[in-house]
Order: C-alpha cells, then sequence, then structure tokens
C-alpha cells in the first residue's frame, strides 16, 4: 500500500502501538510507537501477562479491517469476537477439514481470517508461504502436494488449472469465494479434478467473511451461492424492506452474529448499511444491506445476480469505482472522469480510466498523460486499484440527464508510443510472450509491464512461459523488481542489472564507509561535472548524484521545486534508510537540496552538511525591480515551454545546442589568434 494509505489507516484507528519488522519500520510515523519483532526477541519471550476472561467480552472488537470506499477514502469494518467465533463455528460444522489447509490470501485479505482460524481450531495443519512463492508456479505446485484444502479467489483457481499446476495435488476439497463463479471454470475443474470436492462461498467484509456456501456438483444447472451458514440469517428484500418471493430479485440482506458492529469514524454510513432488523426478535439484532442483486430459488438455494450499484470485485478485492474516481479528479487538469471494469478479453477482467482534461495542462502526447496519471494514482491507492488502462477523451459521453454513460464509454486501444523496439534475442522473446499476456501488438521495451495493463497474476502467467521458453528457472520477484522488458532481459543475460538505472539516483562514486554525499544538479547541467570533482574528496566517501524525472522521454517531469525534493528525497531513503545526510547543490540545485533538508528535518531525519554552490540567494519577488521582474516571467515561459515539448529534454536539448554554437565561436577565435607554431586542437575544450 502507499505511505498515504498506510498513515490514514494509522490516523483513522488512533493506534498506539505497530508491530512491524526493522527494514519496513522506517515507512513509518514517528509519532507512534513501533516494536520490530526481529530484533524484539529476547524482551518478547520474556514478557509475561495474565489475561483476566472478565476484562473481555463478545462484544469487544477483534479486528477492524479496510475495504475501498466510494467517498475515495478506505473504511474500516469493526468485527466483534462474538461474530469471528460464531464465523469459525459454522466453518468447522459445515467443512471435514483433514490434513493440511494451505493460505493462499495475503494476511490483509479477510478470507485470511477463515483459513487461520479454520485450521488452528479443528487441528488441521495450517501452511504458511510467503507471498512471492505462494505466485510461483513452480512453488505452488509442490505445496500442493502436500495440501488437502485450500479457499482462493476463482481467477487464481483458473490459473492453477490452465498451467496444469493440480495434476500431482493431493486436494480434497477446493473453497472459491471473493469473485462470481462462472460455469465455465465449474466445468474446468470436473473436467481435470473431478473427484476433488468443489465449494462456492459468498460474504462481504461486513458478515465477518462468510454467509452462505454451495457445494457444485458436475450437473448442476445454476451456480448459486447456496444457503445461509449457521447462525446466520439472509433475507432478500424490495425497496419497501419487504420480503421477496421467490424467483423475485431484490437487495440481498444479512443478519446475524456474524454482523460486523459498522464502521470506524463513520456514523452517516453505519445508520445507512446497518439497520435494525424488522423481523428479527431482539430489538438490538441488525441487518447488513449489501448492495448485492440476488434471488431465491424454489431448491432454497441463492442466486446471485450483481450489483445495485458501482461497487465490483476484482480478483478477490472489492472495490468502489468512486474511490478511484475521486482520486482521478484531484490531479491538476482533470475535468471529465470515469472508471469501470471491462472484459474485452474472455477471463481477463480489468480496470479501465475515462478522463477528460481541460486546457490548463502542457501539450503532452496521450501516452504521456496515461502515464502521469497512473503514476499519480500510485501515491494514493493499492496497486489493484490503479486501472490498467487510461483512455484519453475530447469529452466523456452523457447521457440524456447529462450524466456520464458509462454504456458508450470505448474500448480502450493501444495509446503506447513505441519509442524503442526489441533487438536483442531475449528482449524478442519476452516482447513476444508480453504481447501475448497482455493481448497487445507491440510493447516498447522501456514500458512497466504493470503500467501497460499488467498485473500480479498476469505476471505469474507470463513468467511461467518465460521460464518454459528459456528454459530455465527465473525467481518470481524478478518480474517486479525489473517490470521494463529492457531491464528484465539484462538481468537474464547478465545475471545482474546496474540498480541506477530504473531510477534517478546515479552512482559517482560507490565505494566507502562514510556517509554518503548527494550532489543536486544546476538547471541543465549533467552529473559528468562532478566525476571530476569526485577526484579531489576523501577515497572513503561515497557520492550520488540525481537525474531529474524525465529526461527518459517518458516520465513526467516533477511539476514544482518541493516534488522535485520529495522525489529525490525518496530515492535517498529507500538506498539509506537511516543517515545522516550530507547534501549539496549546485546553482538551481542549491535550492532543491535546501528544500530536501528542509523535508528530512520535518521528518525527524538528521542533516549533518548542507553545502550551496554558486546559489544566489533569495529574492521577495515583492521588492523586485521591473526589468528582474521581467526576467524571471521570461524564465519561466522557457520552463515551462521546456515541459511543452513532446519530449521534456526539448529544453535541455535546446542549451545544449546553443552551448555547441558558442564553444565553436570561442574555437575559432583561438585559432585566429594563436600562432602558426603554437596552433593545437582544441576540440576537447
Amino acid at each position: 500500500y502507499p505511505d498515504d494509505r498506510i498513515n490514514y489507516i494509522l490516523t483513522d484507528t488512533s493506534a498506539q502501538i505497530l508491530l512491524t519488522t526493522s527494514d519496513l519500520s522506517q515507512r513509518f510515523p514517528d509519532s507512534i510507537e513501533i516494536i520490530c519483532l526481529d530484533t524484539a526477541k529476547v524482551e518478547i519471550e520474556h514478557f509475561s501477562y495474565k489475561l483476566n476472561k472478565k476484562e473481555i467480552s463478545q462484544n469487544h472488537l477483534a479486528y477492524v479491517i479496510y475495504t475501498s470506499g466510494s467517498t475515495g477514502t478506505p473504511k474500516g469494518v469493526l468485527i466483534e469476537h462474538k461474530g469471528l467465533v460464531a464465523s469459525t463455528v459454522a466453518r468447522n460444522s459445515y467443512y471435514d477439514y483433514t490434513g493440511s489447509v494451505l493460505l493462499i490470501p495475503s494476511f490483509a485479505f479477510d478470507s485470511s481470517v477463515a483459513v487461520i482460524f479454520g485450521a488452528l481450531t479443528t487441528g488441521s495443519q495450517l501452511i504458511l508461504c510467503k507471498s512471492e512463492l505462494i505466485k510461483s508456479p513452480h512453488h505452488i505446485k509442490e505445496l500442493l502436494k502436500i495440501t488437502e484444502t485450500i479457499l482462493c479467489v476463482p481467477s487464481y483457481y483458473r490459473f492453477l488449472q490452465e498451467e496444469k499446476l493440480l495434476s500431482d495435488s493431493n486436494l480434497v476439497n477446493v473453497i472459491l469465494a471473493g469473485e462470481n463463479l462462472d460455469q465455465s471454470l465449474v466445468q474446468l475443474h470436473f473436467d481435470k479434478t473431478k473427484n476433488v470436492k468443489l465449494f462456492n462461498e459468498y460474504g462481504p467484509t461486513e458478515g465477518t467473511v462468510w454467509a452462505s456456501v454451495a457445494q457444485i456438483g458436475p450437473n448442476d444447472e445454476k451456480v448459486t451461492i447456496g444457503k445461509p451458514i449457521d447462525y446466520t440469517k439472509i433475507y432478500i428484500l424490495n425497496k419497501e424492506n419487504q420480503l421477496n418471493p421467490i424467483n423475485v430479485p431484490g437487495e440481498l440482506c444479512i443478519s446475524g452474529q456474524s454482523v460486523a458492529r459498522g464502521y470506524l469514524n463513520n456514523p452517516e454510513l453505519t445508520s445507512e448499511k446497518f439497520v435494525p432488523d424488522p423481523f428479527g426478535k431482539n430489538q438490538d439484532t441488525k441487518i447488513y444491506r449489501t448492495g448485492d442483486l440476488a434471488r431465491w430459488l424454489p431448491d432454497g438455494n441463492i442466486h446471485y445476480l450483481g450489483r445495485i450499484d458501482n461497487q465490483i470485485k476484482l480478483r478477490g478485492y472489492r472495490i468502489e469505482l468512486g474511490e478511484i474516481e475521486s482520486n482521478i479528479y484531484k490531479i491538476k487538469g482533470v475535468n471529465e472522469a470515469a472508471v469501470i471494469l471491462r472484459e474485452d478479453i474472455p477471463g481477463q477482467k480489468t480496470l479501465v480510466g475515462y478522463v477528460a482534461f481541460d486546457k490548463s495542462i502542457p501539450p503532452i502526447s496521450q501516452s504521456e498523460k496515461s502515464t502521469w496519471i497512473k503514476k499519480e494514482l500510485r501515491l494514493k491507492l493499492p496497486d489493484y486499484m490503479v486501472p490498467g488502462s487510461i483512455v484519453i477523451l475530447d469529452k466523456l459521453p452523457l447521457t440524456s440527464n447529462n450524466k456520464i454513460d458509462r454504456k458508450k464509454l470505448p474500448k480502450p486501444k493501444n495509446q503506447e508510443v513505441i519509442h524503442k523496439e526489441p533487438k536483442s534475442k531475449t528482449e524478442k522473446i519476452i516482447s513476444k510472450i508480453w504481447c501475448e499476456t497482455l493481448k497487445k501488438d507491440k510493447i516498447d521495451i522501456s514500458a512497466d509491464f504493470f503500467e501497460i495493463g499488467g498485473h500480479s497474476l498476469l505476471a505469474v502467467k507470463a513468467l511461467s512461459i518465460l521460464e518454459k521458453a528459456l528454459d530455465k528457472k527465473i525467481p518470481l520477484n524478478i518480474i517486479f523488481k525489473y517490470p521494463r522488458i529492457i531491464d528484465l532481459a539484462r538481468y537474464i543475460d547478465e545475471g545482474s542489472v546496474d540498480e541506477s538505472m530504473g531510477d534517478s539516483l546515479v552512482t559517482i562514486k560507490p565505494s566507502g564507509n562514510k556517509p554518503p554525499f548527494f550532489i543536486v544538479h544546476g538547471v541543465g547541467s549533467s552529473n559528468s561535472i562532478y566525476f571530476r570533482l569526485a577526484n579531489f574528496m576523501d577515497h572513503d566517501q561515497p557520492i550520488y548524484g540525481f537525474e531529474p524525472k524525465g529526461m527518459n522521454g517518458i516520465d513526467r517531469p516533477n511539476q514544482s521545486l518541493e516534488d522535485m525534493a520529495a522525489y529525490y528525497i525518496s530515492l535517498i531513503i529507500k538506498k539509506y534508510p537511516s543517515g545522516p545526510y550530507y547534501l549539496s547543490g549546485y546553482s538551481f540545485g542549491g535550492y532543491v537540496a535546501y528544500e530536501m533538508a528542509r523535508q528530512l528535518k520535518t521528518m525527524g531525519k538528521e542533516v549533518s552538511k548542507l553545502i550551496l554552490f554558486d546559489t544566489s540567494a533569495y529574492e521577495d519577488p515583492k521588492k523586485l525591480s521591473l526589468l528582474k521582474k521581467l526576467k524571471l516571467q521570461i524564465g519561466k515561459r522557457l520552463v515551462n515551454l521546456g515541459f511543452a515539448f513532446k519530449e521534456p529534454m526539448g529544453f535541455y536539448e535546446k542549451k545544449r545546442r546553443s552551448f555547441e554554437r558558442k564553444k565553436d565561436q570561442v574555437l575559432i577565435k583561438l585559432k585566429l589568434k594563436a600562432k602558426p607554431e603554437t596552433q593545437k586542437d582544441h576540440g576537447s575544450i
């Protein structure tokens, strides 16, 4: 998750203590007490606490878990102990848990609660696996040989079937939940694993993981979500909150002990979604209005029909499209925005964003606008909520009521500008596999897999095909570490990639035991001038420079000095999280270095030295003379003109050409003045 989202959750919950590990501790604010589990083992082992059972009641909170919120921020669901107990007891009475259970969902996914407590309270073996290994085809196949029960989303189970990872499995039960189960996957299951029991679960986070379940048979005409579990009632109501008869669609509502207390710090939404149960015997009993559309079938099963609102499920994640749209509208220059879930390629559901800009932004290409929006969204939203495609339109289609007509939003086209074609044999192999996986005709070898429509499940699929094509094992995390074809190919061919290639941190002198020295560039200057400076500094002093964002002609440049400073700080902390920091800046870079020092101080970091080279003092614009004001405005126009070029390099390229012309003029004058016998080649000046 992005830092903003994590900090929001910590603030919203008023968390007092955070349990984490030392490698992650730098991500969190200093205002919270942090206990690193890997460095506090001795203290934890010697800590003792006797719990008074009277201190805990069934109405106390067991956990708070966050889901997507339609207003632009996530909402915390309050789950009490009685809900967790009721949900677990119902699970143990329904399933015949034997042998071992594999935890496939993330710890942050609410279905992990079902797997963990379901296994441990029945004496089954609980198998835990690192998240990067659970996506490795080779590793998951080995784990399935010792696993008898799995719970996962249908899209992941389809991947297991299509990649033939269940051929040697020891499975007895397959429990699918979190997404709509379609008939084609049911058919695939019984064609290839007919002796394995198949279950389809339904339930929202607000109902403590699950509310109904069906065991699916090979001859079932409809895929249903089954019947209510123990301690749970399900009503299908009309708009007047009356019970609907059989076969009549209505809103699915849940009642019982598993229903959550409500939403944290959100009384309005709680009162809207959690209402008194009109059919309950106890006045305190509430029902949760799910927003799901369903109907009762004559045999007592429930047929799920979809959503009443714009909420969707994607790879098991519940997503409010309004939260994504709200964050798009916060981006400067966005005039209209809409996000929908599309399935233009059967079996590949993807989020697609549609955006119309006003005339305030520079005239950059559609591809650059799309990349810019995705980068902005990644700062606010989890990866699974960032649209795989962004379609830039002049105006979004409207209905007769002046609302966005989502049915008329066009199918995404390949808006990527191809800058670099694959050259090496490995690049061509990877490019072909990516094109097949992402259903594209061409892919720029410098494009990011996850910014052109890829996601974790497609990455696993692409890597599995790549391993077969190259006949070699490739660590799964490599595609996440090197998501560009050019970098991934270099890793495969050479075994490593220069870490400085992927970002703007430039290594000038890497070795040394002293704290590193960071130099910020001036306007239009390169880091080459600092390599000579490094020769005059202590041999034990590491030195780094920075490359401005956008110099690759793809990324959008930082739009303010503060943003540039924050971006460079993120690169520094990524490499050296603890400090102390030695900062310097040449000319304009002095302003950036000063702002970096200010931001680091605000973060509580130690800045030991701040050195400015040839940086002029700040002048109050109100006190400037008319001539200086005019020069300042001309300077701003030139910089903005540079950003307006199709490739941000344009402005710097003009400066370089200007310098080349002046250099030639100087050389001519030098040669004219030099005596014939002492003339030398001055081409290296």
